[in-house]
Order: structure tokens, then C-alpha cells, then sequence
């Protein structure tokens, strides 16, 4: 069973803070842990990652657009190269912002782009529900 949705959109999308972020996620239990140092790499403003004992989200903010939306092209590929012969993807792309979701082999993997913040998350396809209520509140 495969299913596609593709959609060119027009709409624009706020991003958010690093603030912002560490507020959201933590009223669903989560903890930030800020991991902005373990990567001194000048084109990384921030990486913020919010764990519990069940999944994550990362947000990551980049100097530029251009280096935000490399970093999601490159990865948005090697997701697309890990689905099995059954899966369900979503890809849109709007003016300032790109999304793309794929559910395959019990995971289900999240990465959105908003101008130069990232927002990714990996889980057990059995978060699926919680990551997409979060990365909603977030905007995402």
C-alpha cells in the first residue's frame, strides 16, 4: 500500500524561537536539553533537543535560510531512501517553508523546514499522534 500527497502551497508559515520551542514542549512533559555546544559550527545558532522516555524533537536554527534548506534537502533524501514497499509519505512546500513526513517499517519520521529553523523528529509509529499534536502547536 503506498500513499503520496504532494501539494505546492503559497501560504507562509511563522517560525519560531529557540524560546518559544523549550515553552511548547515542555507543557507535553518534555525535557530541553540545549545540545548548541556539542556543534560550535558557525552556521548552527542553536540545537535544541526535547526528549521523554518515548520520543524526541529537535529544532535546530541555522544563519541562513540557504544553510537551513540544504540541511533539510540532505536529509529529506536519506529518509526517502529509508522507506519499505509500504509506507505513507506527505511533501509540501510553501513560500518560506517545506514539510515532509513518512510512516514505513513501524516508524514514523518528521522534518519540516520554516526560513532557516528546522524542526525533526524519528519516533515509534505508535507516537506518531503526539509528535503531529506538538509539531501542530508549534506550527509546524
Amino acid at each position: 500500500i503506498v500513499m503520496v500527497l504532494g501539494l505546492t502551497g503559497c501560504l507562509n508559515k511563522e517560525k519560531i524561537t529557540q524560546d518559544v520551542f523549550k515553552n511548547v514542549v515542555e507543557t507535553y512533559g518534555l525535557t530541553v536539553i540545549d545540545k548548541s555546544i556539542e556543534f560550535p559550527d558557525k552556521m548552527l545558532l542553536s540545537y535544541l533537543s526535547a526528549t521523554n522516555n518515548e520520543y524526541f524533537i529537535e529544532y535546530y536554527e541555522f544563519d541562513s535560510e540557504e544553510n537551513a534548506s540544504e540541511l533539510y534537502e540532505s536529509n529529506k533524501i536519506e529518509i526517502e531512501n529509508s522507506k519499505g514497499s509500504s509506507y505513507s509519505q506527505t511533501d509540501l512546500n510553501g513560500l518560506n517553508y517545506q514539510l515532509y513526513t513518512l510512516t514505513s517499517k513501524g516508524k514514523y519520521i518528521f522534518i519540516s523546514r520554516i526560513e532557516n529553523t528546522i524542526l525533526y523528529s524519528e519516533v515509534k509509529e505508535e507516537y506518531k499522534d503526539e509528535i503531529k499534536e506538538i509539531t501542530k502547536d508549534l506550527g509546524y
